[in-house]
């Protein structure tokens, strides 16, 4: 039984549509803003993220670099240099840092106390080894020279007469060269 004339109904479709697209018009619109504000951020991060990109490949032909720069470079090739020294496949007659500390550690008395060691290559078949450290007396810091001096791996031990001014607690530094010496006609040829 349909108790409403048809022109009511009517206007009551008319009405329910209405207010249907009403609301889905508005939440629509409240979509989209939520997706404007949220999306907004990363839209601007976006555009500076390119507008910079673009910045920089210009600035890339005309780039100049400053003194530090060319320090930290001549930095990396020293390290790259020191790396390369102390591979053992580039290494005629293999003379390995790690060798040299364990024969240092093995002729070392125990009144020396060992601080730091650094090892420059002077050439391909000769490496300069500096040992560093504090000796308890003077007896002990003569004792480890001769013994590095005796053992055959270095070539040359070189312990300063200044390290020896004092008798007990004496910081020193002693360079030893480990590994073939050229002859001096090809050092003067190069």
């Amino acid at each position: 039984m349909n108790l409403l004339p048809p022109a009511l109904k009517a206007q009551l479709r008319r009405e329910y549509r209405l207010r249907f697209t009403a609301l889905f018009s508005i939440f629509v619109f409240f979509a989209l803003f939520t997706g404007i504000v949220t999306g907004a951020p990363f839209g601007i991060a976006f555009l500076q993220d390119y507008l910079l990109s673009r910045q920089q490949s210009t600035k890339v032909n005309n780039y100049e670099p400053s003194d530090e720069d060319k320090q930290m470079l001549a930095d990396f090739q020293s390290l790259k240099n020191t790396l390369t020294a102390l591979d053992p496949k580039r290494i005629e007659d293999p003379v390995l840092f790690s060798e040299l500390i364990k024969v240092v550690l093995a002729e070392k008395p125990t009144q020396i106390r060992l601080q730091g060691f650094s090892l420059v290559s002077k050439s391909d078949s000769q490496k300069q080894l500096q040992i560093s450290g504090v000796a308890s007396t003077r007896e002990s810091l003569v004792t480890f020279s001769k013994r590095l001096s005796v053992n055959t791996l270095f070539s040359g031990v070189d312990l300063p007469i200044s390290n020896l001014s004092r008798k007990e607690d004496i910081e020193f530094s002693i360079t030893a060269v480990a590994g073939k010496e050229e002859s001096k006609e090809k050092q003067a040829t190069e």
